[in-house]
């Protein structure tokens, strides 16, 4: 069901991204004594402030390329090596 609804609208055409083309905000009511500068501003600022936050799978954490299993085996050896190579060297 759609409804006729009478609202402001501030819409962006140039966003500065490679991913998006223009970008649609939707003014409250409440807020129809600001002028229309002043709502561009506000997208322009908010736009802004969007594009230099990291994206969201760069924020997930990373699992380390080898796994715990795979250092502490790296470890082990590279101990009993140096104690294996110690002994040899006292004999």
């Amino acid at each position: 069901m759609i409804r006729g609804v009478n609202r402001r609208v501030v819409e962006i055409n140039e966003c500065k991204s490679d991913l998006f083309e223009r970008a649609i905000f939707f003014v409250r009511p409440g807020a129809n004594e600001n002028s229309t500068s002043e709502l561009q501003k506000e997208a322009d600022a908010i736009i802004a402030s969007l594009s230099n936050q990291p994206s969201p799978q760069f924020l997930r954490k990373r699992r380390p390329k080898l796994s715990r299993r795979a250092l502490w085996l790296f470890l082990g050896i590279s101990v009993a090596v140096s104690v294996i190579s110690i002994i040899c060297n006292f004999l």
